[in-house]
């Protein structure tokens, strides 16, 4: 609860510093910049850490919401393409479906950025005959040109995708890149089951 503003009380005190450096006579003036640069960045990843232990967002705003805010932010942060498609038609009342599907998204795209290089990136969500689809489509490197593809990261994403009884792909995608597949039985319709 206190790390964020402990870290925005450091990076105060090292912006006064770089003032009073600069003041005197800017010798060490680049460093202090950088200390503060490198402060403003750890208090955005442990923001980003403690939204990640409890995405409250995804209660709040909904699944869908909380998706285009994952393209946004990689989008602003990652300097490449990063979009967000999504079924208005889809509401998700089951938190623990919703968690279990964000956070295959935020691995896939984590992984397309850190490992793949890839400089687009399409998330979308739909509704098709009784099932849930969410597809996360990257052009970075695909999964047969990186190691193997058997990171811990993509055995979160098979945990995740077996806790909500989804069936999961990942495979190269048509012409380049790595598509990942979440197929799920739409909770509101009964009759339909993944891999069918």
């Amino acid at each position: 609860d206190d790390l964020c503003p402990h870290l925005i009380g450091i990076g105060g005190l090292a912006s006064a510093l770089k003032a009073r450096i600069e003041a005197e006579n800017g010798s060490g003036a680049a460093l202090a910049a950088k200390i503060v640069e490198l402060i403003d960045e750890a208090t955005a990843k442990a923001r980003g850490l403690a939204r990640g232990l409890c995405p409250v967002h995804l209660v709040s705003c909904g699944l869908q919401a909380a998706l285009a805010e994952i393209a946004e932010t990689t989008a602003m942060t990652a300097g490449i393409r990063c979009t967000f498609s999504g079924d208005e038609r889809l509401a998700f009342t089951n938190n623990t479906l919703a968690t279990h599907l964000y956070y295959i998204v935020q691995e896939a795209v984590n992984n397309a950025v850190k490992h793949a290089a890839a400089t687009a990136i399409a998330i979308t969500l739909a509704r098709e005959d009784g099932y849930i689809r969410q597809r996360i489509a990257d052009n970075g490197r695909g999964i047969e040109e990186r190691q193997g593809g058997v990171g811990i990261g993509m055995q979160l994403m098979k945990y995740r995708a077996l806790a909500i009884g989804a069936f999961l792909e990942v495979a190269g995608g048509r012409e380049a890149g790595t598509v990942v597949e979440v197929v799920i039985a739409n909770p509101e319709d009964h009759s339909a089951h993944p891999g069918n």
